[in-house]
């Protein structure tokens, strides 16, 4: 549970870290970062309610942070590691790109 709460968290730390770097503003930044947690969140409570949106809750990191299967089964799901793994570093590395093109005067 430790490992996946973890990587839960620091996936929607790369994510927060892209929008700062893009927005260049802490508001903004903030703004569509919990913007996108709280999206993510009502997808995955929709996908309970509407067959439609069961298909979309894929796209939510709630999706993939089932704690009380975790804790049932014991067992480290994969694809919650590949998930969270591939967006920490994809997202993290987009920021460090993105920040590194920045024309900042010494």
């Amino acid at each position: 549970l430790g490992v996946i709460g973890g990587l839960f968290f620091l996936a929607i730390g790369s994510y927060s870290l892209l929008f700062s770097v893009i927005f260049g503003e802490r508001g903004r930044a903030a703004f569509a970062s919990a913007g996108l947690l709280i999206a993510m969140y009502l997808l995955t409570v929709l996908s309970q309610f509407a067959d439609w949106a069961e298909r979309l809750s894929a796209l939510s990191f709630f999706h993939y942070y089932d704690s009380a299967k975790l804790l049932s089964t014991g067992n480290v799901p994969l694809d919650s590691l590949a998930v969270f793994g591939g967006v920490i570093i994809l997202t993290y590395t987009a920021s460090v790109i993105i920040f590194n093109r920045r024309d900042i005067a010494p």
